[in-house]
C-alpha cells in the first residue's frame, strides 16, 4: 500500500488538536463530523504513530503530538494565508505583456493608482 499523507489532514489535526471535541472541530472547518473523525485514524496509519487519546468527550493529544503540532502549525498557517490572500485578490489581478518603452512612457506613472495587482511582462520591441 502506498502510504500518501493528505494535506487535509494537517489542517484537520491542527483543529483537532486546538479544539479537542470533533464536533466543534467539524465545525470550524466545514466538513461533517465523520469526515473529521476518520482523518486521525487515516493520517496515525500513515505516521505510524498515535497522536490522540480518544474518550467519549475529547481528543486529548499525545506526547508525540504535542511535538508534531509545534513543528507544523505555522506551516498549515502560512498555507492557510496564502489560499486566503489569492482568493481575495483573484478577482484583483490584471497581466499585462508590454515593451519597456510603453511602460516607461505611459503605465508607470498610472500602475500606483490602479486598485488591483499588476503583473507587467516585458517583450521586446521590434521596430520596423
Amino acid at each position: 500500500m502506498d502510504k500518501k499523507i493528505n494535506l487535509e489532514w494537517y489542517r484537520t489535526f491542527k483543529e483537532i488538536y486546538q479544539c479537542q471535541i470533533i464536533t466543534e472541530a467539524s465545525n470550524k472547518l466545514g466538513l461533517t463530523q465523520s469526515a473529521v473523525s476518520l482523518q486521525p485514524s487515516n493520517f496515525e496509519k500513515v505516521l505510524n504513530k498515535k497522536l490522540f487519546d480518544r474518550n467519549q468527550r475529547k481528543m486529548i493529544p499525545t506526547e508525540y503530538a504535542k511535538i508534531f503540532y509545534y513543528q507544523v502549525v505555522d506551516l498549515i498557517e502560512k498555507l492557510d494565508n496564502i489560499q486566503t490572500l489569492t482568493l481575495e485578490n483573484n478577482s484583483k489581478v490584471i497581466n499585462v505583456g508590454c515593451p519597456h518603452d510603453f511602460f516607461d512612457s505611459f503605465l508607470i506613472d498610472k500602475i500606483s493608482h490602479f486598485d488591483f495587482r499588476i503583473n507587467i511582462y516585458f517583450r521586446l520591441q521590434i521596430k520596423a
